[in-house]
């Protein structure tokens, strides 16, 4: 997960540069959608991160749980 938003993130930073450097209208209209499909992709490979980790710390938080029980008994 980590590796596509890191690849994701520069293709976006690659894509404004493209967009920055573009003087065709054409180019310029390839860039715009490029970075909003980019964009929409890295926010949701983050939406999607955040909810892996929640989902992890929750099911540590159980663990800790189950394993004081276990000991007071």
């Amino acid at each position: 997960m980590k590796a596509k938003l890191e690849r994701t993130k520069r293709e976006l930073d690659e894509a404004y540069g493209t967009f920055n450097g573009a003087t065709q209208p054409e180019l310029i209209d390839a860039s715009i959608y490029q970075i909003n499909a980019l964009d929409a992709r890295y926010s949701w490979l983050l939406a999607g991160a955040k909810e892996k980790t929640l989902a992890i710390k929750k099911a540590e938080a159980a663990g800790r749980r189950r394993k004081k029980e276990e000991e007071r008994i």
